[in-house]
């Protein structure tokens, strides 16, 4: 809620589309309509989207 156009019910709307399907990259904001073209430019450069990264459970875990 601390970046320029976006308040309670936008951060609430990226919170739960990310419990959902989560993002493919940060420009999905626009794409699903989260926030308008403008919004997002004023934004774009201080979003960092991270890739998650997955974590193969060790053989011994595996076993258990």
């Amino acid at each position: 809620m601390t970046l320029k156009g976006v308040g309670d019910v936008t951060a609430d709307k990226i919170i739960k589309m990310h419990g959902k399907t989560g993002y493919v990259g940060k420009d999905d904001l626009t794409k699903r309509k989260i926030v308008s073209e403008k919004v997002y430019a004023d934004i774009k450069d201080l979003i960092i989207a991270k890739q998650a990264v997955k974590v193969e459970p060790k053989k011994a875990e595996m076993k258990k």
